[in-house]
Formats: structure tokens, C-alpha cells, sequence
């Protein structure tokens, strides 16, 4: 498992969060499963980079997870020491737009 397959993992993840009709039950799932692919990263040595923090507020964000993403996800960038990009901010823009 490599930095590339965890991100993909997190975003089919993502994707999963704005099926039309998803079940909270699975959305709950899906974001436990994210933070125990993120727990494997960690236990491996390997980084957090900025593609897998982008993917984790896209799927918070498709989740409708507005106060998990801000307080959960998005302190991961300053630990890290990543800067947001403009990914990130794209991700946070669409959201707050869709939720008005």
C-alpha cells in the first residue's frame, strides 16, 4: 500500500458520500472506515500529503459533515505542516455553497 492507493481509497470514499439517497448508517461507515485507512497510514511511517488531506475534506464535505471537517480535518494540515491549496479550498467553497 502505497501513499497513491490510500488517497484513492479515501476518495472512492468521497464519491460514495453523494450517491443520491446513501443511508447515514453507511455515511457514518465510510467515515470510520477513512479515519482507520489514516490510523494504517500512520502505523507504516508513511505521510499525510496534501492529496490525502484534500481527499478527506472532499469526503467530509460530501458527507455534510461541515463541524467534523473543520475540527477534525482540517487541524490535520497545520500538524502536518501542509499547506491548504486551492484544491482545498474549492472542496470548502462547494460545500458552503451547496449548504447555503
Amino acid at each position: 500500500m502505497s501513499e497513491f492507493i490510500y488517497n484513492g481509497l479515501i476518495k472512492t470514499y468521497a464519491g460514495a458520500c453523494r450517491i443520491p439517497n446513501v443511508n447515514e448508517e453507511h455515511i457514518d461507515m465510510y467515515l470510520n472506515d477513512i479515519w482507520k485507512l489514516v490510523d494504517q497510514i500512520n502505523e507504516k511511517g508513511l505521510d499525510l500529503n496534501i492529496y490525502i488531506l484534500n481527499s478527506m475534506v472532499l469526503a467530509f464535505c460530501n458527507a455534510a459533515r461541515t463541524e467534523d471537517m473543520v475540527m477534525k480535518v482540517l487541524p490535520l494540515y497545520e500538524k502536518y505542516h501542509i499547506k491548504p491549496d486551492e484544491n482545498t479550498y474549492m472542496h470548502i467553497m462547494k460545500h458552503y455553497l451547496h449548504k447555503r
